[in-house]
């Protein structure tokens, strides 16, 4: 419709040459009008071009927020942002196409001032745009505090390693993520609200929105009576699943396995002394109450994985938030360690430790989510992303939204 005004002025124009009579004021007279005319078309072209840059900067804007969060949040987003400054505007239409990609369209009629003299009463302009989805890598290592300092810390000599994921640290403090020592940190991306500095590789990118905690759905499981009580295991033995009131340590050279199922510890840490080996597959360990924390020591074989269905599916270690707030939990994560799922602290402070190694840890994934997250020591920490039975938390995984070109 634009197009139709040149067009309009140039035949006004051209009739207004093939005219001889008259003498030269009158001619001159004349002569202004489609100079006039060509003015007001440019401020009516003008107008009708800003608004349709106004309709594709918010279209845009709304097509990025729908592929996340579905059409309604979109056409909010499209009337928060776009001023139709006179114009009428079309409902916009949203669609989630089966190539996954989320797109819109919107129309708007611009009435014209100037150039209605010559049959131009409106223009129609549109915007098209398209969103897709991208994979990001996911979070292997999330803290959740929002202001500490330190808030992930490598220290000592120490190398931590993300593999094929990244690390997130929500606090705003101007040392939010830190090495001290030699200690060194490799990952696919880090992430931290305020800023960092230190041996990463990487070097973190900074001002990143925080990431809610994505367990926070997590429904605690039911605490029944006590099955055992301060419960101290110095022999090689098999535990059962149930509630542990008073803690559950595990002292000496010993051998435990756990059977699969949950493990309560209730009002009482549970502790792993060096040396003890342990193995358990489809267990959760679940801290509730008082002195509710965990220490493991360094020096023996550690293989654990999570549960592969039910309500705890993927959680290894899952602390009630209001068990021993601030308090710091503490476990041996070297290369002699597989701890196959989540290790969930939300409130809790956990500090890896161990002892010099350059092997990875051989669980195909293990995730990390904690107030607060440290290495020390000289050991070599690796997390990792990777296909198991075991399901990776949802919401750890982490997908970016771009405009398809």
């Amino acid at each position: 419709m634009l197009g139709q005004l040149p067009v309009a002025l140039t035949r006004q124009g051209a009739r207004f040459c093939r005219q001889s009579d008259g003498s030269i004021v009158p001619v001159f007279a004349l002569a202004l009008l489609p100079i006039c005319g060509l003015i007001g078309a440019a401020v009516d072209y003008s107008r009708a071009s800003n608004i349709r840059t106004g309709l594709q900067g918010s279209l845009d804007s709304a097509v990025l927020a729908g592929a996340q969060y579905g059409d309604s949040v979109a056409l909010a987003v499209f009337n928060a942002n776009f001023q139709p400054k006179g114009s009428t505007v079309a409902t916009p239409n949203f669609n989630s196409n089966a190539n996954g990609s989320y797109s819109g369209s919107v129309t708007a009629v611009v009435p014209m001032t100037f150039v209605g003299a010559v049959g131009v009463s409106s223009v129609n302009v549109g915007a098209k745009a398209t969103a897709i989805s991208l994979q990001r890598a996911p979070l292997c290592a999330l803290a959740l505090n929002p202001v500490t300092s330190g808030a992930f810390q490598v220290t000592g000599s120490g190398v931590f390693t993300a593999k094929g994921c990244a690390v997130q640290a929500n606090s705003t403090s101007a040392n939010a993520i830190s090495s001290t020592g030699t200690a060194s940190a490799k990952a696919d991306e880090f992430c931290v609200a305020g800023k960092g500095s230190g041996r990463f590789s990487p070097s973190p990118t900074t001002g990143c929105p925080a990431v809610a905690d994505p367990l926070a759905g997590l429904v605690p499981p039911s605490v029944g009576s006590c099955m055992f009580t301060n419960m101290n295991v110095t022999t090689t033995t098999t535990l059962a699943p149930g509630v542990y009131c008073g803690g559950l340590s595990i002292t000496g050279n010993v051998s435990i396995t756990f059977s699969p199922g949950t493990y309560i510890v209730k009002d009482g840490p549970l502790n792993v002394s060096v040396s003890s080996n342990l193995n358990g597959a489809g267990v959760s360990f679940y801290l509730t109450g008082n002195n509710a924390t965990t220490s493991w020591g360094g020096g023996g074989q550690i293989a654990l994985s999570a549960p592969t269905t039910g309500p705890l599916a993927g959680i290894l270690f899952f602390q009630d938030s209001l068990a021993a707030p601030g308090a710091t939990s503490t476990l041996m994560a070297d290369s002699s360690a597989s701890y196959e799922g989540a290790l969930y602290f939300p409130t809790q402070n956990l500090t890896l430790t161990g002892q010099g190694s350059g092997q990875d840890l051989p669980a195909a994934w293990t995730a990390i989510v904690a107030n607060t997250i440290k290495t020390t020591g000289d050991g070599y920490y690796t997390l990792k992303y990777g296909s198991s039975r075991v399901p990776f938390p949802e919401g750890l995984k982490r997908r970016t939204v771009v405009l398809s070109q």
